[in-house]
């Protein structure tokens, strides 16, 4: 299902990324670190497009490996409110699958993160909370290039 989710929201962006100046990146997944948590995959390689909609709002879609070592899809609505020199900072919300929370299946999910860009290239540092036993604390650097 998010497949098709993803693809449709390319297919929508695609015509407006023509006739305006809007940025579009690529993202390349990254790293995570659990704290007080063993075992976990650190490692999260991945391929994901985020499109900003405005100075302080994005949409973003993705797969990446996740800290289970399972495949995880993801659609999110961002807002960057913060921002200061080549630094923002915001929260994000959406859907994502892969976890044991649900089997596996689509489940809501919400993270604050901050923002550091150059002209092509950013870095996004992202923390997860830990939600009792479903969601360990997390600390996440993702790597983004812009495309246009």
């Amino acid at each position: 299902m998010i497949r098709y989710i993803i693809a449709f929201m390319l297919l929508l962006s695609a015509p407006s990324l023509m006739a305006d100046e809007r940025a579009l990146w690529l993202n390349m997944g990254g790293v995570s670190w659990h704290p007080g948590t063993s075992g976990m995959n650190g490692r999260n390689p991945g391929i994901g497009v985020e499109l900003e909609l405005d100075k302080q709002s994005f949409i973003a879609a993705g797969k990446y490996r996740n800290s289970l070592s399972q495949d995880s899809h993801y659609i999110v609505y961002g807002w960057r409110p913060y921002e200061h020199g080549s630094i923002s900072g915001g929260a994000f919300a959406g859907v994502i699958d892969g976890y044991k929370w649900r089997d596996g299946r689509m489940i809501p999910m919400a993270a604050p993160y901050m923002m550091i860009k150059s002209r092509c290239v950013a870095l996004n540092l992202i923390f997860i909370p830990k939600v009792e036993k479903h969601v360990a604390s997390t600390v996440a650097l993702q790597v983004k290039f812009k495309i246009k």
